[in-house]
């Protein structure tokens, strides 16, 4: 249907602009959207022709006139009247790349505009030009198609490449993603592609990083403007000199050994970089003369590079070109004599790894078995087996245990005796009573005599008296509860400390609940304390010597200190230590076992600490909804499921003997990647049914799904880091799984076809998601606002009035109004719906009398690791009307998405509405004197009451004022 029988005042010609959009033949549609936009503008414009005799049926393409700023041409900006402009690759010294629709071979290019001496390159690429273009194709080399210049007064020079999906290597060195034998394999295709060139007299004498592509078909060298072959006059200007041999001679013609040696050296240098995590081999900025590289060692990771590695390595940077490899056949051959890239572990440390593990009693008594895998089980909180290890308190739970800042900072001060009463509190599985006795322990180890009662302690040290409750919300024999507490608590009863005792600490651990409920029974007795409790909850300070820890308030996945990483973080590396997965080592499907693969995925050291961040990610969305609290136990059991699942090895074993399809769908739901959030099966931990929420796999992308579905597994591969110590029976049974995926699209069949492709996609989505390479993973989550919103909670009032606005607005649209902008920053309310009502009204707020803070008072505790779960958005216009709104994530990325035009859906409006209600009702109690009205969203009449009681309502912004007495 038209769009103008609905509205007759729309601009003549939208109907055949719109129409032009959804032509069944896409000869007759839109060619870009740039073209769209330059019809429209035509159309709609002040500016714009007579509608009548605007023609939009083809709309011209005329190549535009150069600009004299080449670095930024727009997207679908047409050069040399063929090369449509798609996005901008980089730029460098001589020129800018982008990547170009070439319109008459109808394929994707790389141009290259030269901006840089653009006469003395034209005449180098005259001569370059055939010669590039002639040498036979070579996978490690991109092709050179073209070679031209504009038709502009400078003549601008350019270069068309051959296009390849890939990524830069500098970025894969700046993001620390390339594991050992990444860059080994850099360094052996970049040599075999530098030799293929120099043996047909080209030398690219600007070997980088960044002019190394990463494909899905191995490394390509790029970016040949400084290229030279054997006839080249020009001497050895061009390059980059931190590549530059130290020894390279500028002031005479360089010979083809000369080059050879600048490019080799170049890839050296490269090398170094790959291998170190982008650690330059020389304090200088460039190459100094007669100095020896670095040894590269002493670098993050590379401790145990194998000798022969190093000594090719050092070789290929020598100071002296008489040092260096001569040519790069010679530089290969010495690469394939390196046996291994790491040196193997000593007798000494391996003997040492096995007395860890016989200590902890994870010593394997049968082949095939991990005990500590066995453990691991009964962390689960699901587990048929035994789920005793949730308790913390057996070997697993000292095995797994990670200290935390009440390990840290809490028992120095205890030692100290610097608290008269502490209190750890919180909901069951937070370690309370784990921490009092671990206290103990130390205190023990220190030469304290402990006497043990049933729940609880008493014992000196140094003087100082300690007594301890391990439970204080339960009964002790016939005393009940509320006697045990009164007794317990009864030192510190009155409004007054001076009474409180001085030389002794008295130390419980109690629900949350349950110390609640006794203070406010008892609040009489125990007033000051009372109070100091409640503050003390909310997160307040110690004061009087009285510490109260809300362990509710802890966060598994804050980072408070620089440099420190997170509990979740510390707990994944201590159940994948590699002395306890020592026994998989011997075991006959340590190549296959999923449990294995798991560990040793978050072992390796480049990909692992990439894994562990984007799982860390999920965890913190699930924080940040603040449905649960997630406990140390909530974790334990959660990270055990996903390294384990359900099986002991002798069921794992049983799984891998048993064929079929669907055998093959469980192997592959124990991998991580599927493991995290339960696998196919699900399960009913509280930690795993949030996460599994939050699914990636649910999150669509069509772009990415295309590649990912319809494109062969192997072809993803170099987009994915690379395990160097781990198997791939992840990758044959994706394969198999890929290899037999229904291709009858009859409609009998569609079901099963939708079913086996959904679960196939899901498998690569969620692998895809740990495993890419790059940076784009977070757009892969089911929240677009959490890196805004993960800013607002750990800078609270940073941003904080673009914030409100934003946020204001966004409530203005989930309100009804379409453009809040022209309400400047105020809050607009509804103030009541009538069915079939054709007018709305509003009550306005000043958007200066809102400020947005994290719902945590204090960012920062002492004795805790915080991240607050959601904004605190208030209303103060200082008359004693306050109102004030929670903001959690689920929220927020509500509000933003209406800010983005999203309208929710009815659910989606429940849940939101509901939560602005309480928010709404507040704000109804404070007095107003102004309402705002509309018809239909665009026009405003206000309506006020002035102070003599007179109500006017004028247009808004403009227009006529009435006057009603």
């Amino acid at each position: 249907m038209k769009p103008s029988e609905h509205k007759p005042d729309l601009p003549k010609g939208i109907d055949e602009w719109l129409q032009k959009f959804c032509e069944f033949d896409p000869e007759g549609r839109h060619t870009s959207a740039a073209i769209a936009r330059k019809a429209l503008d035509d159309l709609i414009l002040p500016e714009a022709e007579d509608d009548s005799a605007a023609d939009i049926s083809s709309p011209a393409v005329v190549s535009p006139q150069l600009p004299d700023n080449l670095t930024n041409l727009s997207q679908d900006f047409i050069l040399a009247d063929r090369f449509r402009i798609q996005s901008k690759l980089g730029s460098g010294g001589f020129g800018v790349a982008y990547k170009v629709f070439d319109s008459l071979g109808d394929v994707v290019r790389v141009i290259k505009l030269v901006t840089r001496d653009r006469r003395s390159v034209y005449e180098r690429l005259r001569r370059e030009y055939k010669t590039l273009t002639n040498l036979p194709d070579h996978p490690h080399v991109v092709k050179v198609v073209w070679a031209d210049r504009m038709n502009d007064a400078k003549q601008t020079p350019y270069i068309v490449f051959q296009y390849v999906e890939g990524l830069d290597v500098s970025d894969l060195i700046d993001a620390e993603a390339l594991s050992l034998d990444d860059s080994v394999r850099i360094a052996r295709e970049s040599a075999e592609g530098l030799g293929h060139l120099h043996k047909h007299g080209v030398y690219h004498q600007d070997v980088k990083p960044s002019n190394l592509l990463w494909t899905d078909k191995g490394v390509r060298i790029i970016d040949f403007n400084v290229a030279v072959s054997e006839d080249d006059e020009i001497q050895g200007g061009g390059g980059t000199r931190r590549y530059l041999p130290p020894d390279y001679d500028h002031a005479n013609e360089p010979d083809a050994a000369d080059r050879i040696d600048r490019d080799l050296y170049a890839l050296g240098i490269t090398f170094y970089e790959c291998l170190t995590g982008g650690k330059y081999p020389f304090d200088e900025p460039t190459p100094p003369i007669k100095t020896q590289p670095k040894d590269p060692k002493q670098f993050k990771g590379c401790a145990d590079l194998s000798s022969s590695l190093i000594d090719v390595l050092v070789k290929m940077i020598a100071p002296e070109r008489k040092d260096r490899f001569a040519s790069a056949d010679e530089f290969m051959a010495a690469l394939v004599e390196v046996k291994r890239y790491r040196s193997v572990l000593t007798t000494g440390e391996i003997a040492t790894g096995a007395k860890a593990v016989a200590k902890l009693g994870f010593e394997p008594t049968e082949p095939n078995t991990n005990p500590f895998v066995t453990n691991l089980l009964t962390l689960y909180s699901q587990s048929q087996v035994s789920n005793a290890g949730t308790r913390g308190l057996d070997e697993i739970g000292k095995a797994t245990y990670v200290p935390t800042y009440l390990d840290e900072k809490l028992k120095p001060a205890l030692l100290k005796g610097e608290f008269r009463l502490v209190i750890i509190s919180g909901n069951a599985g937070d370690g309370k009573t784990a921490f009092i006795q671990q206290f103990e322990a130390l205190a023990e180890s220190k030469g304290a005599q402990l006497q043990r009662g049933a729940n609880g302690a008493v014992f000196q040290l140094k003087g100082h008296t300690y007594r301890s409750n391990y439970d204080g919300s339960q009964d002790e024999g016939d005393e009940r509860n509320d006697t045990v507490l009164q007794k317990f608590f009864g030192p510190f009863a009155g409004n007054d400390n001076a009474g409180w005792p001085e030389n002794e600490t008295r130390l419980i651990a109690i629900n949350e609940g349950r110390l609640v409920d006794f203070f406010l029974e008892h609040e009489d007795e125990f007033p000051l304390l009372a109070g100091q409790i409640q503050q003390g909850l909310a997160g307040a300070a110690p004061e009087d010597g009285v510490a109260v820890i809300n362990l509710n308030l802890r966060s598994v996945v804050a980072e408070v200190e620089e440099g420190q990483t997170s509990i979740l973080e510390r707990l994944i590396s201590r159940m994948t230590r590699q002395e306890y997965w020592q026994a998989c080592e011997k075991c006959d499907i340590k190549s296959k076992c999923y449990a294995y693969h798991n560990a040793r995925t978050f072992q390796d050291p480049v990909a692992g600490p990439k894994v562990i961040e984007r799982l860390k990610m999920l965890h913190t969305i699930t924080h940040l909804r603040g449905r649960l609290h997630i406990t140390m136990r909530d974790l334990r059991s959660a990270l055990a499921f996903m390294l384990v699942g359900t099986r002991d090895c002798d069921g794992i074993h049983q799984l891998y003997q048993n064929g079929g399809e669907d055998n093959q769908n469980r192997i592959l739901d124990g991998f991580y990647f599927n493991s995290w959030l339960g696998g196919a099966e699900g399960s009913n931990d509280r930690l795993i049914t949030l996460l599994r929420e939050i699914d990636i796999a649910e999150v669509s992308n069509p772009e990415l799904d295309g590649k990912l579905g319809f494109l062969a597994p192997q072809v993803h591969k170099p987009s994915r880091f690379n395990f160097d110590e781990r198997g791939h029976y992840d990758e044959d049974l994706i394969e198999t799984l890929f290899a037999h995926l229904p291709r009858d699209y009859s409609s009998k069949n569609r079901p099963r076809l939708i079913a086996k492709h959904r679960n196939y996609l899901s498998h690569l989505r969620r692998r895809h998601f740990f495993e890419r390479r790059d940076d784009r993973w977070e757009e892969m989550l089911p929240y677009e606002s959490i890196d805004p919103f993960l800013d607002a909670i750990k800078n609270p009032g940073a941003k904080s009035i673009v914030e409100v606005t934003a946020i204001l607005r966004a409530i203005n649209r989930g309100e009804g109004l379409s453009d809040p902008a022209r309400l400047g920053n105020q809050l607009a309310l509804r103030v009541r719906q009538v069915d079939k009502g054709t007018i709305r009204s509003y009550r306005l707020f000043d958007g200066e009398h809102f400020t947005l803070r994290t719902e945590q008072e204090t960012a920062e505790h002492p004795f805790l690791e915080c991240l607050s779960q959601a904004l605190m958005l208030r209303y103060d216009p200082g008359d004693g009307h306050k109102a004030s709104l929670r903001i959690n994530l689920d929220i927020y990325e509500m509000l933003m998405r209406l800010n983005n035009g999203y309208r929710p859906s009815i659910e989606e409006q429940e849940g939101f509405y509901l939560s602005l209600a309480v928010f709404k009702n507040l704000l109804a109690s404070v007095p107003y004197k102004e309402v705002l009205l509309t018809k239909a969203g665009h026009r405003f009449y206000e309506i006020s009451r002035s102070d003599s009681g007179v109500l006017s309502m004028q247009v808004s912004e403009k227009g006529a004022s009435y006057h009603v007495n």
